[in-house]
């Protein structure tokens, strides 16, 4: 899973709940970190998670 915040401890709190990467949506890149990030996963089930 991957987790998008914006500020270092909500990412931290994103981390803590599961999330095997975070991003920060307020900083530019997010979007192409995502889609990296889901790139590398091979299994079906795929989620972002949005505090």
């Amino acid at each position: 899973m991957i987790g998008a915040a914006r500020g270092e401890a909500k990412l931290d709190l994103v981390r803590s709940l599961g999330a095997e990467a975070a991003v920060d949506y307020s900083k530019p890149g997010w979007v192409d970190q995502v889609r990296a990030g889901l790139e590398e996963r091979t299994t079906a089930g795929k989620s972002v998670l949005v505090p």
